[in-house]
């Protein structure tokens, strides 16, 4: 996976997390930073799609279901 070589620190002064999904491969990719370096993780979803978030929660489509994700 390439990647912009600030992308770590960006995350680490925001405090972000990237969540993407893929519907065709059926996963949910997690990018985020740990210790100055990158943290990648694939988690494997039937057919995830779109995903909202608000506060502590984020919420995502899973074909005829929705998923929810709290206090992570």
């Amino acid at each position: 996976f390439d990647y912009a070589v600030n992308l770590p620190g960006f995350l680490e002064k925001t405090g972000l997390t990237i969540l993407m999904t893929n519907y065709q491969a059926r996963k949910m990719m997690i990018i985020a930073q740990r210790n100055g370096e990158m943290d990648i993780r694939y988690k494997n979803f039937e057919r995830p799609m779109g995903m909202y978030t608000t506060g502590n929660r984020i919420w995502a489509g899973m074909g005829h279901l929705i998923w929810e994700f709290a206090n992570f």
